[in-house]
């Protein structure tokens, strides 16, 4: 099985259109031998970006919850207290003039030594300026599994 860590763009892309080719291959992950996880940040993170998500969907938000919950049923959340220290400290180097917000996704990346799925341009292209390769896009995944 192959392990990847999720980012918010991503769940966030998912929640939005359950019917895109993010969501159908987070929903169909166990097809090509692959885990997702990311820390529990991610929760955090989207229920700040909640409003805005419900707002763009047009959709009442008892519905965007449901559906939200049924993209984190296909997450393998790590806590991030359960990260150490000194994947932080390695993290927020990589990620500094980035952006903050991607401290714990970095660090569990570097922590589980496992790829970073993003969507984040900026993320992925500033991650492989700092030469840390550990980073793929959806496109390079899609590539890689043959998904259609």
């Amino acid at each position: 099985m192959i392990i990847y860590i999720i980012d918010t763009n991503l769940v966030f892309s998912a929640t939005l259109n359950p019917t895109s080719q993010i969501a159908k291959f987070i929903f169909n992950k166990e097809d090509y031998d692959i885990e997702l996880i990311a820390p529990t940040f991610l929760k955090e993170e989207m229920s700040r970006h909640f409003d805005r998500l419900a707002e763009l969907k047009k959709t009442p938000a008892k519905i965007v919850s449901r559906t939200l919950d049924y993209v984190y049923k296909q997450v393998n959340f790590v806590k991030d207290k359960d990260i150490p220290i000194p994947h932080y400290s390695r993290a927020a180097e990589l990620i500094r003039e980035i952006d903050d917000d991607d401290l714990n996704f970095v660090a569990l990346s570097i922590f589980k030594d496992e790829y970073l799925l993003t969507g984040d341009v900026e993320l992925y292209n500033g991650l492989l300026g700092k030469g840390y390769h550990k980073v793929i896009t959806f496109q390079q995944l899609k590539e890689k599994h043959n998904i259609n």
